[in-house]
């Protein structure tokens, strides 16, 4: 960007500054050998790239002087071509990245909650461990298993193979996949947190009856309401700017608790486990390549620390 807003500078100097005369010497050169590469080639290049071609043919920096007047903008932006380089170039980078994430299997929820490329205020909070949760939650590289479960393995007809996507069964309920979805809005085991989050939403909708039934539905261990739909909605506006410190909170709180309920399982584990080896007669120990791995994952986990 300091390349394209110097480009600016030079055209607005006089024939006489040796800056100004440096840059027609290299305008000259390329003219000569097209495939010369000075300072002259690779700017046009770059301004070619982002999409500034039009002022370098006219070899206008898109403001106009006014003798004792200040330049004056000829596009949104910014003032003058400073501000032009600005706006162009972060929609280049804009555009550049959303295509970098049309590949990346993690990313999928990302791409449907963030369509800006811009600095997210929830990031700005003293609560670190809180937007921390958030990130991870919002970027898909998290403790959950959907993100885990890539490391593990099953056996099928003797022999090991990746776990599928669909097989990364959440350890709390055993219903379905673990995905952010599922921990966030279905898994029953958070039902009482969920409420405490949901409240606002469902006073909120006390005039809808169909989406007031759809957000209790979803604070109930009982029901097994599912509406996709409706599902995206709330996490998209819980995702976006509105809501998303709220959600920090509601995140953190969903991952201590989750938290809490694996160390349960695991005491209970080792606790069978150590049953078992006081009667090694009646029941044979399983080996320890088919034991749950819940062991290793205590150790990755940081929200095993806390309470």
């Amino acid at each position: 960007m300091k390349r394209l807003t110097y480009w600016g500078k030079i055209m607005k100097m006089g024939p006489e500054r040796w800056v100004k005369k440096m840059y027609l010497a290299g305008r000259r050169e390329y003219r000569t050998n097209p495939r010369v590469n000075n300072w002259y080639s690779v700017t046009k290049s770059w301004m070619a790239e982002v999409g500034l071609r039009e002022y370098w043919e006219r070899e206008d920096a898109g403001f106009e002087d006014h003798e004792g007047e200040e330049e004056e903008p000829a596009r949104a932006g910014g003032p003058g071509w400073k501000g032009i380089v600005r706006k162009v170039v972060h929609e280049y980078a804009e555009g550049e990245w959303l295509k970098a994430m049309e590949d990346k299997v993690k990313l999928v929820d990302y791409r449907k909650w963030k369509k800006k490329l811009r600095f997210e205020n929830y990031l700005k909070s003293p609560d670190v461990i809180g937007r921390t949760t958030l990130f991870q939650i919002r970027c898909g590289t998290n403790h959950l298993r959907v993100d885990t479960g890539r490391n593990e393995k099953v056996v099928e007809d003797g022999r090991r193979r990746p776990m599928k996507r669909h097989e990364r069964i959440c350890r709390q309920c055993e219903l379905e996949t673990e995905d952010v979805h599922h921990v966030l809005l279905y898994c029953p085991c958070y039902c009482p947190i969920r409420w405490a989050f949901l409240l606002p939403f469902i006073e909120r909708a006390s005039g809808d009856m169909a989406h007031k039934t759809f957000l209790m539905g979803l604070c109930d261990k009982r029901s097994i309401l599912k509406d996709y739909e409706e599902a995206e909605k709330l996490l998209a506006l819980t995702m976006s700017k509105d809501e998303i410190l709220r959600t920090m909170t509601y995140s953190k709180e969903i991952m201590r608790q989750r938290a809490r309920l694996i160390r349960e399982h695991e005491r209970a584990r080792l606790a069978y486990a150590e049953d078992l080896r006081g009667r090694p007669d009646e029941i044979n120990m399983p080996m320890e390549e088919d034991m749950d791995p819940l062991e290793e994952l205590m150790l990755e986990d940081p929200y095993f620390m806390l309470e």
